[in-house]
């Protein structure tokens, strides 16, 4: 014998779907456990804290161990490493890079190979050099040669 309810409300952490009601999780949450908002993942644009959703930062588009440390950007941001990460401050999104880095081809910025001070579109392609050094005309630094006057 099967009994079949048909339902026209729902108790708290569900909802009604046609006749039935379905456990759904709070909204932050993508998917919870227990209760709606025990959360066990999260929508792209938050990461999970404990059991909590917790939103990026505003250029970050997703995040992880905290909602400055950026894995990806919004449109027109990119990348940017911390100067002096903090553990929950790695990365976070620029619309330009550093002096000292470059874009690369996947909108992260990276650092120049030294004797570079600044680059462009490789660490080795040389827009400045760092001292004692001097750019080229194929845009790598040579050292300064010196005369008996240095």
């Amino acid at each position: 014998m099967t009994t079949s309810t048909i339902c026209t409300s729902c108790v708290s952490s569900y909802t009604l779907i046609g006749n039935t009601c379905i456990f759904s999780c709070a909204s932050s949450c993508r998917t919870c456990f227990g209760t709606s908002s025990t959360c066990t993942s999260c929508y792209s644009g938050s990461y999970l804290n404990g059991s909590t959703c917790v939103s990026c930062s505003s250029n970050c588009l997703t995040c992880s161990l905290s909602s400055t440390n950026c894995l990806s950007c919004i449109t027109g941001y990119n990348i940017t490493p911390m100067l002096v990460p903090t553990p929950t401050y790695l990365n976070y999104c620029a619309q330009s890079c550093f002096d000292g880095y470059y874009l690369s081809a996947a909108s992260t910025c990276l650092p120049c190979t030294p004797p570079c001070a600044r680059c462009i579109t490789t660490s080795t392609t040389c827009t400045s050099c760092t001292p004692f050094y001097s750019l080229t005309a194929s845009n790598t630094c040579s050292p300064n040669s010196c005369d008996v006057s240095c």
